[in-house]
């Protein structure tokens, strides 16, 4: 296998594009992510905004993240990854509304191995590893979703 990979999956939520969009900022995914606790670099406050920096995970996890762009009318993030001695990439988000209560999440994961550990960690996400891990992100959001509705994301 190649020490790069390039997947992508979509999955449909019965909500509007735009609440959708803003599940899948650091501060939205703490709403239906176990466990996700990002440290804000930049700002500070957690603000989403093209340029913010934060971290997540620890250990030989520890990943550091960088919003590069956030584009609120398209509907459109696009993150920078590094964990560090393991694998760097780009993770892109992109909503399409459906209908006004169904939009359709695109999720593409591009990373590429920094060591023999990161790629291990890339040939196990195949295509259906992938799937089935955005899936079970459709799963978490769906369980949680008139709540998450209701919720002010920052």
């Amino acid at each position: 296998m190649s020490a790069r990979i390039v997947r992508t999956h979509r999955i449909t939520l019965a909500a509007p594009a735009q609440s959708c969009h803003r599940l899948f900022t650091p501060a939205g995914e703490c709403l239906w992510v176990a466990g996700w606790q990002p440290q804000y670099h930049h700002p500070t406050n957690g603000q989403t905004e093209a340029g913010m920096v934060f971290s997540t995970g620890s250990g030989a996890e520890n990943t550091l993240w960088c919003l590069v762009d956030f584009d609120q009318e398209r509907l459109y993030s696009r993150y920078t990854r590094v964990t560090p001695g393991s694998r760097s990439g780009t993770v892109e988000v992109q909503c399409h509304a459906l209908a006004d209560q169904t939009t359709e999440i695109m999720v593409r994961y591009t990373l590429t191995a920094l060591s023999d550990a990161g790629l291990e960690i890339l040939n196990a996400l195949d295509k259906a590893a992938f799937a089935d891990m955005i899936m079970g992100w459709q799963d978490a959001i769906n369980s949680k979703l008139p709540r998450l509705l209701a919720a002010t994301i920052a």
